[in-house]
C-alpha cells in the first residue's frame, strides 16, 4: 500500500485539545494473471497526528475522482479516525 496525503486540517476537540487532522488516499495494486499491468485500487485513511490514532480504508473504487470526492468530503466534515468506515459505508451504499 502506498499513501498520498491529500491535507490537514487543524481542528479543537469538544475538550479544547488542538488536533491534526491528516486526509490521505490509499493506493493498491491490484494484479491479475491475465492482466499485462496491475490495476490501480483506491482508499482512505484518517490520522491524528498527536496521537497516532489512524483508520483506513482500502480498495473503496478503482476511480481516482470518486476517491477524492469521498477524501474533499471526509476533510471538509473534520472526520475523524472513529469515524471513518462507518463514513465509507455510507457512501459506498449511496
Amino acid at each position: 500500500m502506498r499513501k498520498m496525503i491529500m491535507c490537514r486540517k487543524k481542528v479543537r476537540s469538544d475538550g479544547g485539545e488542538k488536533l491534526s487532522l491528516i486526509y490521505s488516499v490509499t493506493i493498491d495494486e491490484l494484479t491479475n494473471d491475465s492482466l499485462a499491468a496491475g490495476v490501480e485500487s483506491y482508499g482512505v485513511g484518517i490520522a491524528i497526528e498527536e496521537s497516532g490514532e489512524e483508520a483506513y480504508v482500502r480498495n473503496i473504487t478503482l476511480q481516482s475522482s470518486e476517491i477524492f470526492r469521498l477524501t474533499s468530503l471526509l476533510s471538509s466534515n473534520f472526520a475523524t479516525p472513529v469515524t471513518l468506515s462507518d463514513i465509507a459505508e455510507d457512501w459506498l451504499c449511496r
